[in-house]
């Protein structure tokens, strides 16, 4: 028996493999949202009457902006006779750091199957933008990481103008969600998810202990989590402290012997899940 998540991971995938992402469409949609970024109704009445527009581009050349990907999943899933809508907000990825005078940046869509609703994100499923001395291009690399998350660890990188979407009880400030850590596409594929420190940037003094919170709903052994610090330019691994303080649940600590500004990344069997900045100074 089919069920409506089979079905509509097939409507995901197939937008996944089969659309370009056009980095041109972001940069004009971008300059608009950015003259109309104050009046949030006017954004929302554009938005509504850009998207088809952008459709038309999509059918006949194959390739769009995060605003086509979110308007073709949801017509799809109509299509299919499941509920969808495109939500509108801010994403932040490890390149793209955001401050709360930038305007939404991107969309992507809710889906009602068996009765639930999810939060999926096909731009980010479908590969990524490569900037290089030739100009922007289109790096296919389909990966359903962005496919019915969590809607916790979802919000961590997906900020909706409308709370409501957001599929939480509680959606933090925006300030605080600007603040936050970045966080890697490897957190969702790995489901590890930062929970403290809650902001990127940590103050901290020379031989004082800095605590990182991690919530996982996989069995991970202590020796698949490390830290990997940089200061000045070289990547080095460091052993912290951790702590399985119990199921689902890990501390990891580490304590900075030297002043400076480090970038501090959590990594899971090497791969990056999240990143800090720890600026040590002085006792």
């Amino acid at each position: 028996m089919t069920t409506d998540i089979q079905k509509f991971r097939a409507i995901f995938s197939w937008v996944g493999t089969n659309i370009e992402n056009d980095y041109q469409s972001y940069l004009k949609t971008r300059k608009k949202r950015r003259k109309i970024q104050k009046d949030r109704e006017a954004f929302l009445e554009w938005n509504q009457s850009f998207t088809p527009k952008v459709f038309e581009k999509l059918v006949s050349e194959k390739r769009t902006a995060c605003t086509g990907y979110a308007y073709l999943i949801k017509e799809m899933a109509n299509l299919a006779g499941f509920e969808s809508e495109i939500v509108n907000g801010y994403g932040r990825t490890p390149t793209l750091i955001l401050n709360e005078n930038d305007p939404p940046n991107h969309s992507w869509n809710t889906v009602k199957l068996d009765g639930k609703w999810y939060l999926c994100d096909a731009t980010w499923s479908a590969g990524r933008i490569m900037l290089d001395v030739e100009g922007p291009r289109f790096e296919p690399d389909y990966d359903d990481v962005y496919f019915l998350p969590n809607p916790e660890l979802f919000a961590k990188n997906h900020y909706p103008l409308e709370p409501e979407l957001s599929l939480l009880e509680g959606l933090p400030a925006l300030s605080d969600f600007m603040k936050a850590p970045v966080i890697y596409k490897e957190a969702f594929s790995n489901s590890i998810m930062p929970k403290s420190a809650e902001k990127m940037h940590i103050d901290s003094r020379r031989n004082k202990m800095v605590t990182f919170g991690l919530k996982t709903t996989l069995d991970i052994a202590p020796g698949e989590l490390g830290l990997i610090i940089n200061n000045g330019g070289r990547d080095l691994e460091v052993k912290p402290k951790i702590n399985l303080l119990e199921p689902g649940k890990i501390r990891m600590e580490y304590v900075f012997n030297r002043t400076g500004l480090y970038d501090a990344h959590i990594v899971f069997n090497g791969e990056k899940i999240a990143t800090y900045v720890v600026k040590v100074r002085r006792n």
